[in-house]
């Protein structure tokens, strides 16, 4: 009975499919090692969301039209980068390697299906076992951990194209260089996540000063940040189209997260989501590294 509540979801359901599909033509611009551009188009969307959202909060308290606010101007925005970006694309005369890239795509789809659905579990466990309360103090605590993933993920960004460049061989054979730079990687992301945990007080007093009881969470959620060095290794298996370890990988990691989730939230509540989420993203690094490694080694 909370039409307001309702018809948030509604806006949100309705312009979520125009919201992600209009970022594809970033992930062309990474094939084709154009960084300078993505990244001018991505801080162009960002630029303009930013400014309506803020002339829409200074006007406004109404909820659904800051949904609006934030929605509108991305999407409209993105689909003008998006359909731009598409007119400078040569046309392609090899129908069979059209058809490859179709069919990988259509797996790339069906395989992260439960992962999305495993990524949202722990809101909906948590809304369904303890309430919205306790689900916001949640979420103001995942916040910033999950922002800073943001830009470790364009590590992964630049890394697919050097793989997609090499072949089977090339791939077994820089596998030492591999692990040495994921070595290195993990170690920037212990100094970023020592930063943070010692950082997170402050921040929160500053930017969230109602929400401080997010603050230990939080500061537990950061060491998750870890598993950022998995964008590197995915990366790989990606560029040289290793399906079945994708499949494997993508059903195992969000199998172990939902299990995590529906055994330690009905009983601890938060510290259990928290535990959970951490948990399952460290278990996750272990998979992906392993299965990397082993694939790229099978001859």
């Amino acid at each position: 009975d909370n039409l307001e509540l309702t018809l948030a979801l509604l806006i949100i359901a309705s312009t979520l499919p125009f919201f992600d599909t209009f970022t594809n033509y970033l992930s062309y611009l990474v094939g084709k090692r154009r960084f300078d551009l993505q990244t001018k188009y991505h801080a162009l969307a960002q630029t303009i969301s930013v400014f309506v959202m803020i002339v829409t909060l200074y006007l406004t308290s109404n909820i659904h039209l800051i949904l609006l606010a934030y929605f509108l101007p991305l999407i409209i925005t993105r689909s003008v980068l998006y359909f731009f970006t598409i007119r400078a694309i040569p046309p392609t005369t090899d129908t069979q390697e059209q058809k490859e890239t179709l069919t990988y795509g259509k797996h790339l789809t069906a395989m992260n299906i439960l992962g999305t659905i495993a990524g949202q579990i722990d809101k909906i466990l948590l809304w369904k076992f303890l309430g919205p309360a306790q689900l916001a103090i949640y979420a103001f605590a995942i916040a910033i951990p999950e922002q800073l993933k943001g830009p470790l993920k364009g590590v992964g960004e630049l890394a697919l194209p050097k793989f997609a460049a090499q072949n089977a061989e090339e791939a077994r054979g820089n596998l030492p260089a591999l692990c040495r730079k994921l070595g290195i990687y993990s170690l920037i992301l212990f100094a970023i996540t020592i930063i943070y945990i010692v950082a997170a007080p402050y921040i929160y007093k500053l930017l969230f000063p109602l929400y401080m009881e997010s603050v230990k969470y939080s500061q537990i959620l950061a060491l998750s940040l870890i598993s950022a060095i998995n964008v590197i290794p995915l990366a790989a298996l990606q560029a040289q189209k290793k399906i079945s370890a994708q499949y494997f990988l993508n059903t195992v990691q969000p199998v172990t997260a939902i299990v995590l989730m529906l055994a330690l939230i009905p009983f601890f509540g938060i510290i259990g989501a928290v535990s959970g989420l951490v948990a399952g993203r460290l278990l996750s690094t272990v998979y992906i590294i392993g299965t990397v490694t082993y694939v790229l080694k099978k001859r």
